[in-house]
């Protein structure tokens, strides 16, 4: 594939604190559209204008290699479901910010089994404005695989007490971080 310009292609593991921090680094570089004024001489004198590390749209089509254990792979889906989750916490634009309900918007694959109900219902749902499930026509009838497009990203629960600040302070962070692993848990 030819590349495109303004994308780049990783490859990586996800889950890795590598892969966040150079994903972090790649959201606070200058836009396409910044880099383009600057070469035919719109933008002002100075510094491009870094990102704020945030993204409007993460789509995750990550998916766990299944082992044939039905529990195995329903942890394994649910553990990529969390790690997304805590990705888009941190890098995803609220609904607020870009002035639109539905802004900030996710997309999770996920397998379908009532573990995964109790995440939709106990981490998406309250922190975007809707979520829906979604089967693409190309995925067999007989597949559990699925997806949930959550749009109107919330914020964190730090994030929406403090809007007049840039960001939580870390304690809320941690606080809000330690919720979610004891919900999901219990999953």
């Amino acid at each position: 594939m030819d590349p495109l310009p303004g994308v780049r292609t990783l490859q990586m593991d996800f889950l890795s604190p590598e892969a966040d921090a150079c994903i972090a680094e790649l959201l606070r570089e200058p836009s396409v559209s910044a880099v383009t004024a600057a070469l035919e001489g719109d933008a002002g004198e100075g510094e491009l204008e870094r990102g704020d590390g945030k993204a409007d749209v993460i789509l995750s089509d990550m998916a766990a290699n299944f082992t044939g254990n039905t529990t195995a792979d329903v942890e394994a889906s649910l553990e990529i479901c969390k790690s997304v989750f805590k990705f888009a916490r941190r890098h995803l634009r609220s609904a607020e910010s870009i002035g639109r309900n539905w802004g900030g918007a996710l997309v999770i694959k996920h397998f379908a089994h009532p573990a995964a109900d109790g995440f939709r219902r106990k981490i998406l749902n309250p922190n975007f404005n809707k979520v829906v499930f979604v089967k693409p026509p190309s995925s067999r009838s007989e597949s559990p695989e699925g997806y949930w497009v959550c749009m109107g990203w919330k914020g964190t629960p730090a994030y929406r007490k403090t809007m007049s600040r840039k960001s939580a302070s870390r304690s809320e962070q941690e606080a809000f971080s330690e919720q979610i692993q004891q919900t999901t848990g219990s999953l």
